[in-house]
């Protein structure tokens, strides 16, 4: 059994094979060129309106609590329908088992 070095996580930071990074530079850096010119004239320009932490605080939480009931409600339709699916493979089974003892 070969036993190698795990790699530290700097290494595993900087791994570019079979990673998504490379597809998607392009998109990082234009989203941050973006970033910067918004900020440049918000500071040198013209003065953009903002928002309170406050309000950002309740629309996040009121966020996380809707998503959180979509995710509950999405993780029992898809266990309903895996044990709809066991049920439908034990009964499939079982009618096999009894044709091969008919036939």
């Amino acid at each position: 059994m070969i036993v190698r070095e795990p790699p530290s996580a700097l290494k595993l930071f900087f791994v570019m094979q079979r990673s998504i990074v490379p597809k998607i530079t392009s998109r990082i850096i234009g989203v941050a060129l973006l970033t910067a010119v918004v900020l440049l004239m918000d500071h040198h320009v013209i003065v953009l309106p903002s928002n309170s932490m406050a309000a950002m605080g309740i629309f996040g939480v009121a966020l996380s609590l809707f998503l959180g009931f979509r995710n509950n409600a999405a993780y029992d339709r898809w266990w309903e329908a895996r044990k709809l699916w066991g049920a439908m493979v034990a009964n499939l089974r079982n009618l096999g088992r009894h044709l091969s003892i008919f036939v």
